[in-house]
Formats: structure tokens, sequence, C-alpha cells
């Protein structure tokens, strides 16, 4: 004879349900965990209508219709097991046993990690200019670099330093740093190629002969007997590739951006110079700022002629640099950026070694490093 309560959905008696689920790994959430388990076996006692499942320490509780249950309300870095029962009007399942442990992770940070840009090439004749610096971000629905979704939030442990570089730009036919917040790094901008009838691979590995440098965007190729080298590669999620001169002419192509690969030259009359690839806007500073863009080639006319990647010509832009029309070199590139935007209710410690500002933006507080390598914490 069964036992229980009567079921307003079925409308009679039903059993109180016997076995107890069968627990699985939890997954850290913000503030919270997502808790998997495998129902029970319902051939013996009643149905099972709901779960619920509860933490320890805490007794914090969730309750869902399958797996997975997600318990919020947990205290950031610490560390939990889970249990889970099954329901029904009648009563409850015994309780399974416990999980694996799962820390809890704190409040996501959010940021923007940008490198230094690539300097401009530069030989006897033509140059192409220098890509963009990495940039990466996972500010609101922004795009990171290379066209890629914002990424996941930074999650610091409190207390904890993390390392933090700012990237500088790459000199004359140098790439550029690399940008650093903790476990994240964006990649310095490749350097522009020179002119190809130089033979100069030293530091373009990608092009060959006359060829752009990889990067966070990739160096657009220079120009000459080797021009048709492609331009660098940029780096997956954080740029774009850099152009080629498509007639093997002497005018230089232009450099990848973080938002636009670098456009292709065409010609050898000094009017057919390649654009530098445009940079990525955001407004995680409160103000929308665009960094990360590409730098034009040079062409046989003198001078350099293509257009400037949007983001480029100031400090901790991450934009390119101008390339050289002879071996004077003028082509140092701009620093990069690392932003973290984070709840007022935190406070920053900011280590020897870097130069930072902080704001007030509504709730949250903005910390710009602009300068330097060394140690930030939060608390």
């Amino acid at each position: 004879m069964a036992s229980g309560r009567v079921s307003k959905i079925k409308g009679k008696i039903l059993d109180i349900p016997v076995n107890a689920p069968t627990i699985g790994t939890p997954t850290a959430g913000e503030l919270s965990a997502s808790v998997a388990f495998t129902a029970p076996d319902t051939s013996v006692g009643g149905p099972v209508f709901s779960y619920t499942a509860l933490s320890n320490p805490g007794s914090v509780t969730a309750t869902g219709n399958a797996s997975p249950i997600n318990v919020t309300g947990l205290t950031g870095g610490t560390s939990y097991t889970f249990t889970v029962r099954g329901n029904n009007p009648s009563g409850s399942t015994p309780y399974s046993s416990a999980s694996n442990a799962a820390t809890a992770l704190n409040i996501g940070f959010s940021f923007l990690v940008l490198a230094g840009g690539g300097g401009g090439g530069g030989a006897s004749t033509i140059g192409a200019g220098g890509a963009g610096g990495g940039y990466r971000s996972s500010y609101s629905t922004e795009l990171s670099g290379g066209g890629a979704a914002a990424e996941s939030k930074f999650f610091p442990t409190m207390s904890t330093n993390y390392t933090v570089t700012v990237g500088a730009g790459g000199a004359f036919k140098y790439r550029g740093s690399n940008s650093v917040l903790g476990s994240i790094t964006s990649i310095g901008g490749g350097r522009g190629g020179d002119d190809g009838s130089n033979n100069d691979n030293t530091e373009a590995p990608d092009g060959g002969y006359g060829g752009g440098s990889a990067g966070g965007s990739g160096g657009g190729n220079g120009s000459g007997a080797n021009a048709r080298a492609r331009g660098g590669l940029g780096t997956t999620g954080q740029g774009y590739q850099g152009g080629y001169n498509t007639t093997g002419g002497r005018d230089g192509a232009g450099s990848g951006g973080a938002a636009a690969a670098g456009t292709n030259s065409s010609g050898d009359n000094g009017n057919a110079w390649g654009s530098g690839g445009a940079g990525r806007a955001s407004s995680i500073t409160g103000t929308s700022v665009t960094r990360g863009g590409g730098i034009g080639g040079a062409g046989s006319g003198g001078g350099w002629g293509g257009q400037r990647g949007a983001g480029s010509g100031s400090a901790n832009l991450g934009g390119g640099g101008i390339p050289s029309y002879s071996n004077g070199g003028s082509g140092s590139a701009d620093s990069g950026i690392v932003v973290v935007r984070y709840p007022n209710t935190y406070t920053i410690t900011v280590g020897a070694g870097l130069t930072a500002s902080t704001t007030n933006s509504g709730s949250d507080k903005i910390t710009q490093f602009t300068q330097g390598t060394g140690n930030a914490s939060w608390a």
C-alpha cells in the first residue's frame, strides 16, 4: 500500500522517493557553482519532481528540475562541496555523497590589455608601416582584436600579487613589446617589412625578404624584388594580418590593425601604397577610444603615403610606427595600455615600477596602467 501525500499534479497518493542522485563534478562560477548530478533510479519508491543542491560550508541551497543546478550567493575564494537530493510532494531522498571541492570565483573584473605597436620598416628605398599591438578585451559586449568576441573576465584572488606589464612600442624595424595582466598576454605588433631588394630577412621571418613580421597584428610587406611575400600574420583573437604588394612593384603594403587587415599595395609609381588596418574602439575607460591601428606603406615617390589606422599616433594607443623612406629611421610605434574596471568596493595596491591612475565611474573604479612593469593586487 502506498504511503505519502496526495499529488496535486497526478491526483493520487505518491510514495516518497527512495534512491539518492549520483553526484557529479561542480564547476565554479562568479560567486556561484554549477552542480552536476545524475538522476536516481525511480523504479523503486516515488517519482522525483525536483532536486535540491546544498553547499558545505554555508548550507546555501538551490532547487532545479534537472542537472545541473546553479547555486548562487556563495563567497568568492571559498572552497565548497555539494550534495543533491530528489524531491516530490511526499518527501525527499537522502542526500547524495559529497562532490569534489570547487572554489567560487570572486566578482569578475573587466579588462583591456593592449600591447605595444610594431615599428615601421624601411631600407634604402621602400618600407611598410608597423602593425597595431595585440588587443584583448572582456568589457561588455565589445569585441577583442581580430573580430573575436569579448573574453571571460579577470577573476583575481584577493590580496594576491599579479604581474602587470605595459608593452612599449617597437623601435624602427622591431616588433612591439607584449602587455600582461596576470595570465593574460597580448602580443606586440609586428614590424613593417623592408625593401625586398635588400634581402633583409633578419626581422621578417614570416614574409621572407621584404615581408612584415607576425605579431598581435601582422606587419605589411615592403617592396622590390621579392615584394610579393605575404604580410606578417596576426594572432588569433588579437589582430589581423598585414597586406602585401600584388604586383611586385615598389610600394609598401599596409600593416594589420585590431579591427581590420592591412590593405595590399598594387603599383610601382609611388601612389599605390596600402593603408593600415583600423583599430578597435572601446568605452572601458568611460570614453570611447580607438586603439591598435596599423600604418600604411611608403612609396617610391618618397616618404610614406599610406593612411594611419585609427588609434595610432600617441602613447598608450598601441598603434604601429610610420615607415621610413630611407635608413634614417623614424618608425617608432605607440606604447600599449592595461585597463581594469571593477566594483568600487575593492581597493587596489599598485607596486613599484608601474605608472597608474584610478578614477571612479558610477559604481565602478577604472585603473589605467600606462607605463612600466610591476605587481598589482586587490582587496
